[in-house]
């Protein structure tokens, strides 16, 4: 008898039906921003910064020492930035945290993505990210960081270049095929599996944190990184904003395990396979994680693919698969045995290469907008208490999923996948 709990399609009240993003583009509008508590001017203490001499030029590290460029003279007047990087770059990431640069090095000719913060006051979020990319170390499927260097009180992280974020790719795409979402899946479960084993939590998993590299997927945006080897899993302080669209509900009661970057590599695989606009709070909000989920979602994918999605979103939390045990899916082991055979397709070859795309910080404005900017936790959690639902009642009483679903529906429903190398049905 099969025991596979299933997740239910959505039929929203009047007036909160879910909207594509290719709708909202259409009427020239985008729903507005929650509205924000009122300002309280407080005096600003500037934080510390981790050297004397301000002016000059700084590598930033912790356990592993670096240097700087070997091309950077202190005694010029320009900043090691303009020393070490061509003239010609490029702005291809904005927002709250600062300003992410296409740069070319004079060094070694190649191309790297640096991400600026905007002000002295991210001393310490600057310094927590250079410290996270060091406790990540290099894997295929996670950004690839090179360096970092304070100048002026102003932190600069430098990293590997990749040509779009999933959340960018998306807007322009307006569809993605099944046999992409499976290899976004297999690469995005291989970071979180490494992330995982070493204990540590991402806890932004998001499309516009998932970058493309010629045919393949790494995470990125370790800002809010939580070290399972430092803390015992329950409310940190340190942790005060996250994107609410992504969120898994236990986080707004202080528990942060690793199902957290399950369910939100879950609810992105969602997004991306529908091309709706998820709801930030409200009745919507709190269906999605009921798993009451868009019927659009069903009519666009195969069974198996739903399936998988449906159980990585499951409530309570402990009843979400790990990642190791995902990737042992049969459709996940075939992405696996394609990518031993065959390259993969380059989906966004040239799209990132031909224009500047910038992430903007309000969501007004219908030109280029990949998503809406981080609200505070705090405000999250309010805007959310507000509804009919209690957090704790998201918890349902189900049967335990079996360990061979997802091998049982293959067997009993058409492939999910395309024998042909990267196909383009859905």
């Amino acid at each position: 008898m099969d025991t596979r709990r299933r997740g239910f399609r959505s039929v929203p009240a009047k007036g909160q039906e879910y909207t594509t993003k290719r709708e909202l583009a259409a009427r020239k509008s985008y729903p507005p921003c929650p509205p924000l508590p009122a300002k309280v001017n407080k005096k600003r203490t500037s934080q510390k910064s981790l050297f004397r001499e301000r002016s000059l030029a700084r590598a930033v590290f912790y356990s592993k020492p670096v240097a700087l460029s070997r091309l950077y003279n202190p005694d010029k007047e320009q900043s090691y930035f303009e020393q070490i990087f061509a003239k010609n770059t490029t702005t291809i990431g904005e927002g709250s945290f600062g300003v992410v640069f296409k740069v070319k090095s004079r060094e070694d000719d190649k191309l790297y993505a640096v991400k600026q913060l905007k002000s002295s006051h991210n001393l310490h979020y600057g310094y927590a990210e250079v410290e996270n990319y060091e406790k990540i170390g290099e894997h295929t499927n996670c950004v690839k960081f090179i360096m970092a260097w304070e100048e002026l009180k102003i932190i600069h992280i430098q990293m590997e270049y990749c040509q779009l974020s999933l959340a960018q790719y998306s807007a322009l795409a307006q569809s993605i095929v099944e046999s992409q979402l499976w290899e976004i899946l297999y690469d995005m479960l291989k970071a979180l599996d490494y992330l995982h084993n070493k204990k540590l939590i991402h806890l932004d998993v998001k499309p516009g944190n998932i970058m493309i590299s010629k045919g393949f997927y790494k995470l990125g945006d370790f800002g809010l990184l939580v070290d399972l080897n430092q803390h015992d899993g329950r409310k940190i302080s340190t942790i005060s904003d996250g994107d609410a669209k992504y969120l898994a509900c236990e986080v707004l009661e202080g528990v942060y395990t690793y199902s957290c970057d399950i369910f939100g590599l879950g609810i992105s695989l969602l997004e991306l396979a529908t091309n709706i606009e998820l709801p930030e709070f409200g009745p919507l909000w709190h269906q999605i994680r009921k798993q009451y989920l868009p019927a659009a979602f069903y009519n666009g994918v195969t069974p198996q693919f739903a399936v998988t999605i449906e159980k990585m979103m499951s409530n309570p939390h402990w009843e979400r698969p790990q990642a190791s045990k995902i990737l042992k899916y049969s459709a996940l082991k075939k992405v696996q045995k394609q990518d031993m055979k065959l390259p993969r397709n380059n989906y966004c070859q040239g799209l990132g290469d031909e224009e500047p795309f910038s992430i903007r910080s309000n969501n007004n404005d219908n030109n280029n907008i990949v998503e809406t900017p981080r609200r505070p936790l705090y405000e999250v959690r309010n805007s959310l208490s507000h509804g009919s639902d209690n957090l704790r009642d998201l918890r349902m009483d189900t049967s335990k999923n079996s360990d061979d679903s997802c091998k049982e529906l293959q067997e009993n429903s058409s492939p999910g996948m395309s024998t042909n190398r990267r196909g383009l049905a859905r």
